[in-house]
């Protein structure tokens, strides 16, 4: 399975095996993030927000992650509790299908407001309230959570399954002298400073060259460069000698040079057998359905797969790797047994459904 990798090139690979890599934070100083407007499309609930209330616990949510559900209920909870006190809303973001999320939230029985984020146009998927929020904290997944003041600031932000939300501290007013809120803070600083050092970082510098010559389809040129980013020192957010290799199969891969991408691939194999991120990004873009290579080596897929499953076996997406490179291979019966593993290992209801498919497609046209 594709983790974390929607192609553009070096934006997906960032993401996979950068390690640490700061994410973009914004600069902030103590308290002084204004909390953006919510755009409603539409509401799901009958019930509205209560205006009148200075305080806000602002959830945003998907309606098809497995964390949803037990989330609406903890922040009705919250209403209940602080009744009077604090206004909390549910703002479900960027759904495929409003009208299929409308129906899975509305099943929830939510007792708070939930409403659709707003589109700018039809065709967008990030919505206004996304924009907007997730801007401050990009960071962070779904479900999350923001605790907004009186003054009309963000005080604290963070997901729903990372630990406790100081709510008790913020409703009461106990926020800004709290020990959380000068931890909450101090990190926020150490991001900025790794952000700014990363923008200063050559490294950066030269994945944007990288970046530029792969948009031109200058594929020689990119390979280049690629060689020159490998020489470079390894940072706390980037290993150059994992990056650039990956960086250059997917080059191959986009030019269809299938010497060059196989060269490559038994390449990383050989020099970065304990890593299994890597190990798995290979093995999928051999079995992907959507790949650009015409010869697909499914048994080197398999070893590939197979490694990455043995150093980190609760892995879903490297479960089903290896399933595809067994169906592959026509050992259908395997590639069931590994499909329904990867099953048991999955964390959202995207891959849940992803697994699922292709378990059904495995079993109803066997190889």
């Amino acid at each position: 399975m594709k983790i974390l990798l929607n192609f553009q090139i070096t934006r997906s690979l960032v993401g996979i095996l950068a390690f640490g890599l700061p994410m973009l934070v914004p600069s902030v100083a103590w308290g002084d993030i204004p909390a953006p407007p919510i755009r409603i499309g539409k509401w799901v609930t009958d019930s509205r927000p209560e205006q009148k209330h200075e305080l806000l616990l602002l959830g945003l949510v998907r309606s098809k992650n497995v964390e949803t559900p037990p989330f609406i209920h903890w922040l009705g909870r919250q209403e209940r509790r602080w009744r009077g006190r604090l206004r909390v809303v549910a703002v479900s973001v960027l759904e495929d299908d409003a009208d299929e999320a409308a129906k899975r939230l509305k099943s929830l029985n939510p007792t708070i407001p939930v409403g659709l984020d707003s589109l700018a146009k039809i065709s967008d998927r990030a919505g206004l309230t996304a924009r907007g929020w997730l801007a401050t904290a990009p960071n962070l997944g779904s479900p999350s959570v923001f605790l907004v003041g009186k003054d009309g600031a963000i005080k604290w932000y963070g997901g729903f399954t990372d630990g406790d939300v100081p709510i008790d501290a913020f409703v009461e007013g106990k926020w800004e002298k709290s020990a959380a809120s000068r931890k909450f803070w101090q990190a926020k600083r150490s991001r900025e400073l790794a952000l700014r050092d990363w923008r200063q970082n050559p490294a950066r510098q030269q994945i944007d060259a990288v970046d530029k010559l792969i948009s031109q389809q200058k594929w020689a040129e990119a390979l280049d460069e690629t060689r020159s980013l490998e020489r470079l020192p390894r940072t706390d957010w980037l290993d150059p000698k994992k990056f650039a290799p990956a960086l250059r199969l997917s080059i191959y891969e986009h030019k269809r040079d299938v010497a060059g991408f196989y060269h490559e691939a038994r390449r990383i194999a050989s020099l970065h057998e304990q890593d299994a991120p890597l190990l798995n990004l290979v093995a999928w873009k051999i079995v992907d359905p959507h790949s650009h290579i015409p010869n697909r080596d499914w048994a080197l897929a398999a070893t590939l797969a197979r490694q990455a499953t043995k150093l980190a076996p609760t892995v879903a997406g490297f479960r089903d790797t290896l399933a595809w490179a067994l169906y592959g291979q026509k050992v259908t019966r395997d590639a069931v047994k590994s499909e329904r593993i990867a099953l048991r290992y999955c964390e959202d209801e995207d891959e849940l459904q992803k697994c699922q498919a292709a378990l059904s497609l495995f079993t109803k046209f066997p190889r």
